[in-house]
């Protein structure tokens, strides 16, 4: 695979930032909003320059509050040395009119705004996260629609983590597995692990009083696979939390 990718990497803001094969944006998951919009930041060492800051918490709803934070975070983004913000709050009417506020002053300094589907409306120029996980249809469908509404703005958010759904799961809402639980399933119903053509990803089958379940999980392969569906299509870039990834063996990059 070419490297034309984006690369946007989250992490904890402990975490020293990883040395990989490949270029990368790193997205310090650092900052949090209070429903004041005071802006509260974990850690206190520098942050890698040009880094992308994930934003946290809950919007604050009023005028004022608003106006505080969108400062905060301007002036955070040109401490830090950073390009742009992630949004990562609450996603309620108020984290919508934040976004739509913040999207303005980002756009006055040329810095880039990455926002969750739910606040894709919020402006025409923001990045919008589209995620990998499915209970239905495939990803690929998933991206292309994603495509046609937004256009070169999608951002695939690759959801790495562990997950048990019981069928039927019309919802599409599972129960989030630690690797430890993973494995302990695997043992105790003899699974067999699939990969999904449709989703992407690891899947295997088990059946626990009468109900079906599904498990859905990614390995080194399976991430790889997104990476190359995502360049396939042209996306504007792909997040990843290195967290979720880093024990992949072999190593994904």
């Amino acid at each position: 695979m070419s490297h034309t990718l984006p690369l946007f990497l989250a992490h904890a803001p402990t975490t020293v930032t990883p040395a990989l094969p490949r270029p990368f944006t790193p997205v310090p998951m650092a900052y949090q909003t209070a429903p004041d919009g005071q802006l509260f930041r974990a850690g206190q060492g520098a942050l890698p320059a040009g880094c992308v800051l994930m934003v946290g918490g809950v919007a604050p709803a009023s005028p004022a509050g608003l106006d505080w934070f969108c400062r905060q975070v301007l002036a955070e983004c040109q401490a830090q040395q950073a390009t742009g913000v992630l949004a990562n709050w609450a996603e309620t009417a108020d984290g919508f009119a934040l976004a739509q506020r913040l999207a303005g002053v980002l756009r006055e300094s040329s810095l880039s705004f990455i926002v969750p589907e739910a606040f894709a409306e919020a402006s025409s120029e923001t990045q919008v996260l589209v995620s990998s996980q499915l209970s239905g249809g495939t990803l690929r469908g998933r991206i292309r629609e994603a495509l046609e509404r937004y256009g070169g703005r999608v951002v695939l958010a690759l959801e790495c983590s562990p997950w048990d759904l019981m069928l039927p799961c019309p919802d599409g809402q599972g129960a989030a597995l630690t690797l430890p639980e993973l494995r302990e399933r695997f043992a105790r119903h003899r699974c067999r692990a699939w990969f999904s053509e449709n989703f992407y990803c690891q899947y295997a089958t088990y059946r626990e009083a009468e109900r079906l379940h599904l498990i859905l999980y990614d390995n080194a392969a399976s991430v790889q696979a997104k990476l190359t569906l995502a360049e396939e299509l042209g996306l504007a870039g792909v997040l990843v939390c290195w967290e979720e990834v880093m024990g992949f063996q072999p190593p994904v990059w």
